[in-house]
């Protein structure tokens, strides 16, 4: 749209009212002529729009044809500035350079300005627009939004993984859990999760723990009912394993004291 608009004026436009017997049949026979009529107003006795030079020169056999009348309200654009100022062909060419430059620079990056954002810092995704060659200063036409687009979300993922292996190395977890957690693109949805694998991981391991103290715990009325006690087991069996031994199998007591 902004280009279209340097382009009208730099071929310059004007600003028309037609009155007139058969208004719209002239609108009718400029568009199966491909004359571009813009801003078109009704008005009580015909229309006001606007129409560029060269489709208002070919408006003669149209106007005659419908027996219309065009009047020209107003000139905008580049040949009428050039006209009006010809005795004074510097100032005229100083005009002209500064349009071309300025229409030459419209097609570079220059302001940048980050809205709907919630994850990541204004400087965290300019310095990533600048490293993706897509920063002030880089030709529009060099960009491509959708590969951009695309490449912010990979980057976001990036930083949200390398924000959750912080946390698990706070809560002294392998940082190879960071793998499997499913990363969006909320580090704070991602830390909740930690904060689950943490409890549940934590619940089983000390389950674990205690099953396995329980399991390895002696069980004192079975203690000398079997000749399955070495002589290393006996010497490092408590007074009170001994005891019982001694009551429950004085034969093999002896057998192990001697």
């Amino acid at each position: 749209m902004f280009v279209l608009s340097w382009i009208k004026f730099f071929r310059g436009y004007v600003y028309v009212h037609l009155t007139g017997y058969a208004t719209e049949r002239f609108l009718n026979l400029c568009g199966s002529r491909n004359i571009l009529i813009w801003n078109l107003k009704p008005t009580e006795d015909g229309y006001y729009f606007y129409i560029s030079v060269d489709g208002y020169r070919s408006l003669k056999p149209i106007l005659k044809k419908t027996k219309t009348k065009a009047r020209i309200l107003k000139k905008y654009g580049v040949p009428f500035q050039l006209f009006r100022y010809r005795k004074h062909k510097v100032f005229a060419a100083g005009i002209a350079v500064s349009a071309v430059l300025l229409f030459y620079c419209s097609g570079f990056v220059w302001n940048i300005e980050v809205k709907g954002n919630s994850y990541l810092s204004e400087e965290t995704i300019l310095t990533f627009l600048q490293n993706e060659n897509a920063g002030f200063g880089v030709p529009k036409r060099n960009i491509n939004c959708e590969e951009l687009e695309e490449k912010l979300r990979e980057f976001n993922v990036m930083q949200t993984k390398t924000e959750i292996t912080k946390v698990l190395t706070a809560r002294n977890l392998d940082v190879r859990f960071a793998d499997i957690i499913d990363i969006g693109e909320d580090a704070e949805d991602a830390q909740e999760k930690i904060e689950t694998l943490d409890t549940l991981f934590k619940a089983a391991v000390k389950a674990e723990v205690e099953k396995r103290i329980t399991g390895s715990t002696p069980k004192t009325g079975t203690i000398g009912l079997g000749e399955t006690i070495t002589k290393e087991e006996f010497k490092k069996m408590s007074l009170a394993q001994q005891s019982e031994l001694y009551h429950n199998n004085k034969e093999l007591y002896n057998k192990l004291k001697g």
